[in-house]
């Protein structure tokens, strides 16, 4: 309605004294039409954009409680993020992430389902997530959304499973207990890699090994414990040493 009222006024501004006279009116009454014409589909398009964040079904949550674990990203809750969905950015959005379903939520008075092949690209809590398809080239990548941890000369992605099994308890009934599973992947000329271990990252990065083992101990990074960050500040630094 706030935006209809907008509108209203702006072409009401345009309403011109009938008091001008011949070859002037006609062209101010051009000159309105456009007016009119820009400030509808000024409209329209903001309005349509805005509507495309409906179109998708909504969620229905889990009926049962979780003894161990929960589906989502990070947390149950809502979070702060953006998304691209039909090629059109939306910020300042309430988003949560099903790694269940791998179903993107927004909160919009209801929690809507957005279609994922609609998806470009969303952020939640300052985490990126890219909509990458099977890699053709050694099927070692599937298709879905995965986090970017580095995005330069290589990339680094990682894609967190998350599944759930059923625990029958005598006092509560059936409960939840979620597994998580993580993948990590180096892309590097256009080719995807699984990375499980850190001797299979020095395999990916062999070309410059014995100066990224001196910089993993530099730095004192941890894969083991702490994978993401150690990834991440690898292909920065294999960057460095490759430019």
């Amino acid at each position: 309605m706030k935006s209809l009222v907008i509108l209203f006024i702006a072409i009401s501004g345009f309403v011109l004294p009938t008091h001008i006279k011949g070859q002037a009116i006609q062209s101010d009454s051009i000159f309105y039409q456009s007016a009119v014409y820009n400030a509808l589909a000024f409209y329209q398009q903001s309005a349509g954009d805005q509507s495309r964040l409906f179109n998708g079904r909504e969620y229905k949550p889990y009926r049962i409680s979780f003894v161990k674990g929960h589906p989502f990203f990070i947390s149950e809750r809502f979070a702060e993020g953006s998304i691209i969905y039909e090629d059109v950015l939306y910020e300042n959005v309430q988003i949560l992430y099903d790694e269940v379903k791998e179903l993107v939520i927004v909160e919009t008075g209801v929690s809507i389902e957005m279609i994922p092949q609609r998806i470009g690209q969303f952020t939640i809590a300052g985490h990126t997530f890219v909509k990458l398809l099977k890699d053709s080239l050694n099927n070692t990548l599937t298709g879905g959304f995965y986090e970017r941890l580095y995005k330069g000369k290589i990339e680094v992605y990682k894609k967190e499973k998350k599944t759930i099994s059923e625990d029958l308890s005598d006092t509560e009934g059936v409960r939840g207990i979620v597994t998580t599973k993580k993948y990590y992947y180096i892309r590097k000329c256009e080719r995807f890699y699984l990375v499980k271990n850190k001797n299979s990252m020095y395999e990916v990065l062999k070309d410059r090994k014995s100066e990224i083992q001196r910089f993993i101990k530099s730095q004192g990074l941890d894969f083991r414990n702490d994978t993401d960050n150690t990834l991440a500040q690898v292909a920065g630094y294999y960057d460095q040493l490759t430019r």
